[in-house]
Parts: C-alpha cells; sequence; structure tokens
C-alpha cells in the first residue's frame, strides 16, 4: 500500500506541484514523496533525490519532536516533515564528522607535544645483554607499581576475612559467592569454581578477569563473550573471577579537548590490580590450590588488568591476554578511543604497554588479538608484538611467548589458550587406591 500510494504521486513534480492546504494556508511542497514517518527510507530516498537540496548548511533540526511528530504521522501526504528529517539526518551526520575530526585533531595534538618534548618510552626495556635486562626489571617493576598504586600498596594488609555465599552446582563444578577484604574500608565480590570431582588433593588455579560492562559471574556463562571462566571450570581448574568494575570516565564525553585526565590519588588501574592482588593471595591460602600454579586471563579491559598484574606479581606463572596489547602512542595519542579509566599518567614517557610483557619474561605469555578487531587494531598489536619477541630473547625464554590471531573481531577464541594452560598449568593426572598403594590413572588419549 505504501508504494502504491507513493506511486500515485509520482506524475507530480517539484516545479507543478498544486497547493496543499496546510495549517489554514497554502504551500506547494517541493517533493510529492510520502510522510518518512509513515513509508520509511524509501520515501526519504525519493525526497532528497527530488528536492536537489543544496549541501548548504540547513536550518537547525528540531521540528520532527513534539506535535509535529505526531502530525506528520497522521498526514499521508506530508513534504514538509520529509524535508526535515532530512535536514535532521544532515545534522547528524555533520556532528558526527566534527567528533571525529575533533578526536583525531587531539591526537595529533599529543603525538606533537609528546614529539616535540622528547617524551619517548625512555624507560622502555635495553636492548643489550640478558644481565642488563634482568638488572632493569629489578629496576622497572618498583617503578610500575608506583605508578598503579601511588604508595597505597605500602602498611600493613587488611585480613582478607572471606565470606562464602550461595553456590550452584553447574556442568562439573561448584560455583560459590566469595566476598573479601582487600584494603580497609573495600570489599571485593567474586565467585569461585571447583570442581566436583578434583584431580588431585591440589590444583592449579586460574584468576578469570572480565572486561567493560561485565561481571564476574558472566565468565561462568558459557554464552557470554566473557566464557573463559566456564571453559576452564569444565576442564578441571579452580577458577577465582572477580568484579573490578571500572569507572564510567569515558573518552567520548570530551572529545572536543585534547587533554587526558591528570594524576588521581589511587589510578583506577591501580585499584583493578590491586583487587587482583589480594585474589591472587586468597587463591594461595586455600588448601586445594597449587601456590605455584595460579594463572590468570582476561579479555579486553580483563587482558589489559592481566598484563600489569602479571607484570608486577611473580607468582603469577602464566598469562593469557586477548585483545589489550597494542603500542602506547596508538592506544592513547591518536584517535582517543579509550576508557579514560586506563590511562596512567605516569607510563607517559616512562614506559610502553609492551614494557608490560618485558616485565612477564621469562613466564609464559600468550597474546591473543583478532584479526578485524577495531579497538584494538591488528598492526599496531603486531608492531608491539615485535618488541615483546626481542624482550623474551633477552630473557632466554623465546618459546614461552605466542601471538594468536584469529579471524574474528573483538573476541576471546578458546582454542590456543586452552593449550597453553593445558602445557604450563597442567592439570595433575587422577589418582586412585588399590590396597595401600596409590596409583595414577593413564590419561586418556
Amino acid at each position: 500500500m505504501p508504494m502504491s500510494l507513493a506511486r500515485s504521486f509520482s506524475s507530480l513534480s517539484s516545479n507543478s506541484s498544486p497547493a496543499i492546504p496546510f495549517f489554514g494556508k497554502f504551500i506547494s511542497p517541493p517533493c510529492p514523496a510520502v510522510c518518512c514517518e509513515l513509508f520509511g527510507n524509501t520515501s526519504l530516498s525519493i525526497c532528497n533525490a527530488r528536492q536537489g537540496r543544496s549541501k548548504g548548511v540547513p536550518p537547525a533540526p528540531g521540528l520532527d519532536q513534539g506535535p509535529f511528530r505526531r502530525l506528520a504521522t497522521l498526514v499521508p501526504l506530508c513534504p514538509l516533515a520529509c524535508r526535515r528529517r532530512a535536514e535532521l539526518r544532515w545534522w547528524r551526520e555533520r556532528e558526527e564528522k566534527v567528533r571525529l575530526k575533533n578526536r583525531r585533531a587531539a591526537g595529533v595534538f599529543l603525538a606533537a607535544s609528546l614529539s616535540l618534548a622528547g617524551l619517548a618510552a625512555k624507560n622502555s626495556f635495553p636492548a643489550g645483554s640478558p644481565e642488563e635486562f634482568r638488572s632493569w626489571q629489578d629496576r622497572t617493576r618498583p617503578q610500575l607499581e608506583q605508578i598503579l598504586f601511588n604508595g597505597h600498596d605500602r602498611g600493613p594488609l587488611a585480613p582478607l576475612d572471606p565470606v562464602f555465599g550461595r553456590e550452584e552446582t553447574r556442568a562439573g563444578y561448584i560455583l560459590t559467592e566469595v566476598t573479601f577484604t582487600d584494603r580497609p574500608g573495600h570489599q571485593t565480590h567474586g565467585w569461585l569454581a571447583r570442581p566436583q570431582s578434583p584431580a588431585a588433593p591440589r590444583l592449579p588455579a586460574v584468576i578469570a578477569l572480565h572486561g567493560h560492562g561485565g561481571t564476574g559471574i558472566q565468565t561462568f556463562d558459557p554464552d557470554n563473550m566473557y566464557f573463559y571462566g566456564d571453559m576452564l571450570a569444565q576442564a578441571g581448574y579452580i577458577a577465582l573471577a572477580i568484579d573490578i568494575g571500572h569507572e564510567a570516565v569515558e573518552i567520548d564525553r570530551n572529545l572536543d579537548s585534547p587533554f587526558l585526565p591528570k594524576k588521581v590519588d589511587f589510578p583506577y588501574t591501580g585499584q583493578k590490580v590491586w583487587m587482583v592482588k589480594r585474589a591472587l593471595a586468597l587463591l594461595q591460602a586455600r588448601p586445594d590450590v597449587d601456590p605455584d600454579a595460579i594463572g590468570i586471563v582476561g579479555l579486553s579491559n580483563g587482558s589489559f588488568t592481566s598484563l600489569f598484574a602479571a607484570a608486577v606479581m611473580p607468582e603469577i606463572k602464566l598469562t593469557v591476554a586477548s585483545c589489550s596489547l597494542i603500542m602506547h602512542d596508538r592506544m592513547w595519542h591518536r584517535e582517543l578511543v579509550h576508557c579514560r579509566c586506563q590511562y596512567l599518567e605516569g607510563m607517559d614517557g616512562a614506559l610502553d604497554y609492551y614494557d608490560l610483557a618485558a616485565l612477564i619474561a621469562p613466564r609464559p605469555l600468550l597474546l591473543q588479538y583478532g584479526e578485524k578487531d577495531k579497538i584494538f587494531p591488528i598492526g599496531s598489536a603486531k608492531r608491539a608484538y615485535g618488541f615483546v619477541r626481542q624482550a623474551y630473547d633477552l630473557a632466554g625464554a623465546p618459546d614461552h611467548v605466542g601471538i594468536d590471531v584469529h579471524p574474528g573481531a573483538h573476541a576471546f577464541v578458546g582454542k590456543v589458550p586452552m593449550e597453553w594452560f593445558r602445557k604450563y598449568l597442567p592439570l595433575p593426572s587422577p589418582t586412585r587406591t588399590i590396597g595401600k598403594v596409590q596409583r595414577k590413572k593413564a590419561r586418556p588419549r
């Protein structure tokens, strides 16, 4: 019906259209197309084509709201509504172009400022001997802790005092809610998964971190993008997923400003890393966890946090970081598309993100990326990985670092990470008792 009604007016032209009564006046419509409120984008495209509207700045939008919008819905032949909606779309497109232009200009401004100031990452790992590399690690790790915690890691630690809540039985494991104190006056909430039939009295454990907008419980949802907690728990690992949250300080709120946030008393990333540090202590204190076999995994901001945590915590034996590690200048001094809560002022001019991997070396590290990821582009990722390879060569462990590039976008893919967990955090073989002698069960091939 809409298309037939539109064709019924096709003989009318914008130059010879009859006057149409509208609010007691006669107007000559610029286009005989029916109202796009009724008939969708087809009438809008006809309207634009027949009007031959100039590329000049149209009147300010606003007439598609209130009574006019309701009238446009009711009147079958409403060329004025069609025109106003076209003008509104033009303004929205123009606004988006201005925002993108300002974003890129801000990135150019900051990049130029850093270049003029000579603020390359002057404290990055040296391309020297293995001894110089180890000396750099010993010097740099305390510096990174200062950037992250700003002195909040000093002094006596608050007792963890874990409180366990409700339990759920999942496929092959038991999921328990837990809350513990990470620092005076602050509680961390999470979920602990334990296998129903553990392979041994002590098992490897993994800290699973979600990204922006996620929660710890989502890592145990097999249909969620952060499903790796469920993947590991079903495989027989102990998994702890904590709610690291994030501050809603999005960079898009100040796109017209070329400046990044100033230093805060306790950086948001530092707060998250501190929660991971206390979660690590919670696992180490458990009798069913092997304290020498604890790893960490995350996607997006969870991956970002995992890298910082592993860099300052040698107790983390394996790191799987999906979709996060790129060059520092690409992340903050180009198009400024990342959440401000991840920005650390102390890293500007001092360290790059590949230095986090250099501090993790020689411990095993897997970096995963999506070929179509627009948030952490693969070009910058591969450039950063080149430096990571150099660091692991200096550490004498070139086989302990790897890159996994999948054909998707910003997503975690479990196949290769699971291979790394089995290789570097292997589960003990199950045991069975025959008389008074314990024998190990043969693993199925």
